[in-house]
Order: structure tokens, then C-alpha cells, then sequence
């Protein structure tokens, strides 16, 4: 006996049905195969005329989602290098300090770098000055701290990035022995035209060592400049140590670092 309360289960055709994409595959069996691409697109254009928001837009992304993924990410990349070269491109450095004399606080090389900005960057331009440290010492106890740091400041030389180093007189004597800093004797003669009163005050500072030049004969060249004294670096921590201003052998930037010398000791 059946159960009253029980509602009778209708019998549905499913063909009866239209399911979301039975248009669509009608609309593709439409297209002539092999047709030209123009006349494709005409075609297509219009099945996706005649179909509601809903199913258009289904439609859409069902078929085209991968094209329009890709020309999203195309977009997305032109932006980005668009706003990179033309909008904000990064400021151009002009000079890069690299302190190795002792182990320094980040504010103190930000304090240093935005004297050295004040002085040396064109206001007009997008020029910045860094003051990096490359601190390598066995007091650091991290050997493989020292390891990166030695291949990052080796890699920097090489590739022409670091202008000045602050050195103390054991690094002086090291990297003028492997030939990573130059004589400065050109950038000495440069700060003489910009301002001859400083230039004077320099000559009580010159550190002079030998070097071995290209034919392997020892001679002796202004390596260094004692810069100790200088107000603008009081606040840097000593450990007994004295400091140096020295010249990177591939600096590209020698005018700046004139600039730099003549900041030191006014």
C-alpha cells in the first residue's frame, strides 16, 4: 500500500534538459570545417552575440581562458618594466662606499650616505650615494659569514661596483698587496682643481706604500688617506683601529669620489 505522504517521483527526460554548453557545441558542429580565419571569427563573434550574459561569459572563459590568462601576463610584465624604465626608474648611484675598516651600525653608513648625498648628487638627477660595510674578521667567529663576504666583495670589485673603501691599516696593506685599490695620485690632482685649500689639508694625511707596477718593478705611490680624524666619522667604533680612504682599482667614478675626498676634510 502506498504511503500518503510520500510524494510521487516524476520521471524527467534529461534530454529535455538544456545543460550550459549544449548551445555551444551546436554553434561549434555550425562552424565550417576548415573554414578561412576571418570568416571563422565572424562566425564566432556572432554565436557569442545571440548567447545571455551568463552563458557568454561562461562561454568565454570555458574556451578562451588560456589566451586570456597569457595576454594578462603579458600585460602585467609591460607594465612592470614600463614602470621601471620610463615611470620610477631606480636612482642611478654615483658613488658606493664600502666600509671594511670595523664592524659599523647600519644608521651610521645611512647617517654617512646622506651627508655624502647632500654633497656629491645632482638634485636634478636620480642619483643616490650607498655606504655599504663588508665586515670580514675571524673576531665575527662565522666563517662562512666571512666565506659570502669575501665572494660578494670579490664580485664587486670585479664587476666595477664599489668606488671607496674604508679601510683599516692591515686591510691597506693587504689589498694594496693584491692590487684592488689604485694610486691616487690622478684623484688627488682632481680635488686640487675643485678646491686647492683642502687639497693642502690632504697632504698631512697621505699614506704612502710600495707597489708593483705592470713590468714587476717595486715604486712607491700615494695608496691611501688617513681620514681618523675626520668629525664625520666620530661616531663609528675604533677597536683601536685607524681608518683609511682608498680607491677601488675599477672604479668608474672618480669625479664622485673627489667629491667624496674634498666632503671628508672640509
Amino acid at each position: 500500500m502506498d504511503n500518503p505522504n510520500e510524494n510521487p517521483v516524476e520521471n524527467v527526460d534529461d534530454t529535455s534538459v538544456e545543460k550550459p554548453f549544449d548551445k555551444y557545441e551546436e554553434f561549434k558542429r555550425d562552424t565550417p570545417v576548415g573554414a578561412p580565419f576571418k570568416v571563422q571569427y565572424r562566425m564566432e563573434m556572432a554565436k557569442i552575440r545571440e548567447m545571455p550574459f551568463k552563458k557568454k561569459a561562461e562561454y568565454i572563459w570555458e574556451y578562451y581562458k588560456i589566451p586570456i590568462l597569457v595576454f594578462a601576463g603579458i600585460l602585467f610584465i609591460l607594465g612592470s618594466l614600463i614602470n621601471i624604465w620610463f615611470i620610477n626608474p631606480p636612482p642611478t648611484t654615483v658613488l658606493l662606499v664600502s666600509w671594511n675598516a670595523t664592524f659599523a651600525p647600519d644608521v651610521l653608513l645611512t647617517d654617512l650616505a646622506e651627508v655624502l648625498d647632500e654633497r656629491i648628487v645632482d638634485e636634478k638627477k636620480n642619483e643616490r650615494v650607498e655606504v655599504i660595510s663588508i665586515w670580514i674578521s675571524e673576531e665575527a667567529g662565522d666563517p662562512m659569514m666571512n666565506m659570502g663576504n669575501m665572494q660578494r666583495l670579490v664580485a664587486m670589485v670585479a664587476a666595477g661596483t664599489i668606488d671607496v673603501f674604508i679601510l683599516n691599516e692591515e686591510l691597506l696593506e693587504d689589498y694594496n698587496g693584491n692590487g684592488m685599490i689604485q694610486p691616487l695620485e690622478q684623484i688627488l690632482a682632481e680635488v686640487r682643481m675643485k678646491n686647492s685649500v683642502v687639497y693642502n689639508r690632504i697632504q698631512e694625511h697621505i699614506v704612502i706604500l710600495p707597489r708593483e707596477s705592470e713590468d714587476g718593478r717595486m715604486s712607491e705611490h700615494i695608496i691611501g688617506i688617513n681620514i681618523d680624524d675626520r668629525p664625520l666619522l666620530s661616531e663609528f667604533p675604533r677597536f683601536e683601529q685607524e681608518f683609511f680612504f682608498t680607491v677601488s682599482t675599477t672604479s668608474g667614478n672618480l669625479d664622485s669620489v673627489a667629491e667624496a675626498l674634498i666632503v671628508f676634510f672640509e
